[in-house]
């Protein structure tokens, strides 16, 4: 009744402004149609499109849980040992023991979450960095990012690392760079402080257990800038964990490229933990920052920068770091914590034929189709799905890939109450992306205690879902 009346007023409106603007003389007729019988239609027309978007919503839950129940047993009652291991393991979990994120809008999961809510603070005009013109570019900084200390850190890395190869005698790290490693800083030195309760586990005679660090940034850093960022994080940890865990219980693995790369990587990684039955802790992390004049420049040339008045739909520079603690589901509880721990499911990955930033229809094939298998994966009906959590922007096609893909699968979440859109203040976050989301999730599922969808869309082609469970699943 309440959407009756506001047609009605809307209409009523914008009918006697427009006969005032025209001098009409109205008839009788004119009155019937434009003040009776078109709101009418208007009002049957918006009542079928919201039984249209349910509907499809509902046919999309339904094609959601079939493909889970196939996925549960994909040979039936004649699936071999092997099939049946393979199903099983397509569904299993990881406890998620710790999350810590730096991005500009806060340094915990929940202040990234209550600043998407709030729609504040948001990318702003920069006082330092200009694009072609001379205006001041549009872009979301870590305030109180201070490099100094870093650059006196690694200094001597770099020294170090510019001998191991004659072309990088006169190598430097650029200011992106380091500024994302300073942003990284904190996260990596609160994941181990993190893992104390367990040091135990890292120092018995008769454990093997150990800290495996996965970490991420732009594959268009150089190699020399690699080298440096993986001798200082090596050297950052090892120092920082001091006698609590001992250097040799300690792996380190890069993985530049995309965030999605990076989690497809760890999520390898788990498998192979899993099937070896090692009960080592994972830690990712990944870091990124725009923030420079050099990536400024290399995002106009490939004319993907933000621009009100020439691309509109552009990029807007970030910066952020994460790190993850996972662990396989028999990992201890902790003796300081009683509260249980968010359960990860597997991801679905997949990769748009068309870049999301390039002209022309946009549609959200790919991203419904990677939430479906991220359904199935977790074998949740999606009407089950309490809460969402992605990296879309407000201003790009990534909102309408976003909410083409909800209004089909998930229609019953309010994009206001239950939708956080982290993207909207943080910026362009590249690699570190695809970890603040998760992180974000894993905060939000905890908080609202429902089952809550990760969806990355910050990458030009690349799209992952994943489902994250405030407490482990039931086995059935």
């Amino acid at each position: 009744m309440l959407l009756f009346v506001l047609v009605t007023f809307v209409i009523w409106v914008a009918v006697l402004w427009q006969w005032e603007k025209t001098h009409r003389d109205m008839t009788v007729t004119d009155i019937v149609l434009y003040l009776g019988v078109l709101p009418v239609l208007v009002f049957g027309l918006l009542v079928a499109l919201r039984w249209a978007w349910r509907s499809a919503g509902e046919r999309a839950s339904a094609a959601a849980q079939a493909a889970a129940a196939a996925a549960a047993s994909p040979a039936g009652a004649a699936a071999t040992p092997a099939q049946a291991q393979e199903a099983a393991a397509r569904h299993t979990t990881v406890k998620v023991l710790a999350t810590f994120v730096a991005s500009p809008t806060g340094r915990a999961a929940s202040d990234i979450l209550d600043a998407a809510a709030e729609g504040t603070p948001r990318p702003d005009l920069d006082a330092e960095l200009k694009d072609e013109d001379g205006m001041p570019v549009m872009c979301a900084r870590i305030a109180e990012l201070q490099t100094q200390d870093l650059d006196d850190q690694i200094e001597p890395i770099v020294t170090a690392t510019r001998s191991q190869q004659a072309a990088w005698a006169d190598a430097r790290m650029s200011t992106h760079a380091v500024r994302a490693l300073c942003a990284m800083q904190q996260p990596l030195q609160r994941s181990i402080d993190a893992l104390r309760p367990w040091e135990d586990r890292f120092s018995a005679a008769d454990s093997t257990s150990m800290v495996r660090v996965l970490v991420g940034w732009p594959a268009d850093w150089t190699p020399f800038e690699q080298a440096v960022a993986l001798a200082w994080v090596r050297l950052l940890m090892t120092e920082h964990a001091g006698p609590c865990i001992a250097a040799s219980r300690f792996a380190f693995e890069a993985q530049p490229g995309t965030g999605e790369q990076l989690w497809i990587k760890a999520d390898q990684l788990l498998q192979v933990l899993a099937r070896d039955k090692r009960e080592d802790v994972l830690l990712v992390a990944a870091c990124h920052s725009g923030i420079s004049d050099a990536a400024v420049t290399e995002l106009a040339k490939q004319r993907r920068l933000f621009s009100a008045a020439t691309h509109p739909k552009g990029l807007m520079p970030g910066e952020a770091a994460a790190a993850l603690l996972l662990a396989p589901v028999q990992w201890p509880k902790s003796p300081d914590d009683d509260t249980p721990p968010v359960h990860l499911h597997r991801p679905a990955v997949a990769k748009r034929d068309k870049s999301i930033e390039a002209g022309g229809r946009i549609t959200a094939d790919c991203l419904r189709e990677t939430l479906t298998q991220a359904l199935a994966a977790s074998q949740l009906d999606a009407s089950h799905v309490g809460s969402l959590v992605c990296d879309a922007d407000q201003h790009s096609a990534r909102s309408t890939e976003l909410f083409g893909t909800t209004l089909d699968m998930l229609a019953h979440l309010d994009p206001t109450e239950d939708m956080r859109l982290i993207g909207v203040g943080n910026g362009h976050t590249g690699v570190a992306s695809t970890l603040l989301v998760v992180a974000a999730a894993a905060e939000r599922a905890r908080s609202v205690d429902k089952p809550t969808v990760a969806l990355t869309l910050g990458d030009a082609f690349m799209r992952l879902a994943l489902l994250v469970r405030p407490q482990a699943p039931t086995v059935s």
